[in-house]
């Protein structure tokens, strides 16, 4: 019994660190946390959703694989703007899988997402304000502007376990903007790998963000109307 607990053990260790499981069965990734604060002032947003979704990553042969939805989790930032993000789990009797984070996303009524969206709704006018900014902010990084504002204002890499993550928000100034943010933060909208067949398995697990984004949405058109 003794010999049989260690292999197990041992056995788990190495399926947990290579793939994130325990014995190719239990599959599991996380905790994440960070803080989330205003981009010009540097000042923590309390009460932000953030959600994190994941997905399993299968090989079927060496030539086919693909990937699933496993598992999604949401938290609200506290007053000082910091968040923790559950474990993300999942049963999956495949072995030759991964369990992955497919991104995070943000969202707090009166400022852009994240990742940020508020820049395909910018006309002329608010591209050359945009500019100006960019330029004294950020004068060594050329390019499209809004290319530019979602580069600066994304991570390019993927959150690692335990090291802390912070997200800048830019404030949605004009009622189109807010629109544009509403529609980039509704579950259908993520830029995630969400099959459609797997978008109400995700809702299901994210019932503070979609009352957010519904009161936002609730309030919005009653500005519109």
């Amino acid at each position: 019994m003794d010999i049989a607990a260690v292999v197990f053990v041992f056995i788990s260790l190495i399926t947990s660190l290579f793939c994130g499981s325990v014995l190719g069965i239990f599959y599991w990734d996380g905790p994440y946390l960070g803080r989330v604060v205003d981009a010009d002032s540097g000042a923590p947003v309390a009460e932000a959703s953030v959600v994190a979704i994941w997905s399993v990553e299968y090989i079927n042969s060496p030539w086919t694989g693909g990937t699933s939805f496993a598992d999604a989790r949401e938290a609200v930032t506290d007053e000082n703007g910091r968040f923790i993000l559950p474990i993300g789990r999942t049963f999956w009797l495949w072995p030759f899988s991964r369990i992955m984070i497919n991104g995070i996303s943000v969202f707090k009524s009166g400022y852009d997402s994240y990742p940020p969206h508020m820049q395909y709704s910018w006309n002329k006018d608010d591209m050359k304000i945009w500019q100006k900014k960019l330029n004294r902010l950020y004068p060594k990084h050329q390019g499209n502007i809004r290319e530019r504002y979602e580069e600066i204002f994304t991570h390019n890499y993927l959150p690692a376990r335990f090291e802390p993550y912070t997200i800048r928000l830019n404030q949605a100034r004009s009622l189109r903007e807010q629109l544009r943010v509403v529609r980039s933060c509704e579950i259908n909208g993520f830029t995630f790998h969400i099959r459609n067949d797997e978008i109400n398995g995700c809702n299901s697990h994210v019932r503070k963000r979609k009352n957010m984004v519904y009161e936002e949405k609730k309030k919005l058109k009653s500005i519109t109307d």
